[in-house]
């Protein structure tokens, strides 16, 4: 019970930290993901590595990995895709996405030259270091000491609150509150989805999807 409250400790203090240097230094992006890589895939690692229990959170094939959770995988990541997008073109008309353009170039630099590196980095890289702490860490390790509601529950809060320090002045609090519901059932799905092997590799793929829909849609906003 004490490693599960330490797991939980570390899951809220590293998106609080995240929340706090984001929006209140204002860093850029580049900043901002090498406190993100520190927070969220460094300090887990060590964590596994003083319990001597590394296998814990590895992409290795678990013997219960079958064709039927890769199809999963596939299906709720085009699915996912899909949703995205939807709800882009449904609530277009309530969004000021010229507002997001602007925090995206003056708060975090991004811009038209290096908007593909950072979506490619988003879609790839920044996907899979969220999966290894929301999924891989906090779900995955919850879920083995048999806290299996609490892991559904606190991953997917987390995950869902996380997001704000990056949209926090984006959307009218309806549109937040939307927002905030969606990745918290996403997040959700993404624990069922790895619950049998407690691995990433599932979610991994279904959140790739996710942001390559985000990624697109900032595509056609840039350019």
């Amino acid at each position: 019970m004490k490693k599960s409250w330490i797991i939980i400790a570390i899951g809220i203090m590293a998106c609080g930290v995240l929340y706090g240097v984001e929006q209140g230094f204002h860093v850029d992006y580049l900043t901002q993901s090498l406190v993100k890589i520190v927070l969220f895939l460094v300090i887990p690692l060590l964590f596994v590595r003083a319990e001597r229990n590394e296998r814990s959170m590895t992409l290795v094939r678990h013997p219960e990995s079958s064709k039927t959770g890769w199809l999963y995988a596939l299906l709720l990541g085009i699915f996912s895709f899909v949703v995205v997008l939807g709800a882009y073109y449904l609530l277009r008309p309530f969004i000021d996405f010229q507002h997001i353009v602007a925090d995206l170039q003056n708060r975090l630099k991004v811009s038209r030259i290096n908007y593909l590196l950072i979506g490619a980095y988003v879609i790839f890289f920044n996907s899979f270091i969220e999966e290894v702490f929301f999924r891989g860490f906090v779900f995955a390790r919850l879920y083995q000491n048999g806290l299996r509601l609490r892991a559904y529950l606190l991953s997917s809060i987390l995950f869902a609150l996380y997001h704000v320090s990056i949209f926090r002045t984006w959307f009218t609090w309806p549109m937040m509150a939307l927002a905030l519901t969606g990745l918290a059932v996403g997040g959700m799905i993404f624990c069922w989805l790895n619950h049998r092997t407690l691995k990433i590799h599932y979610s991994w793929i279904a959140h790739i999807f996710s942001d390559i829909a985000i990624i697109w849609i900032g595509y056609t906003l840039f350019f």
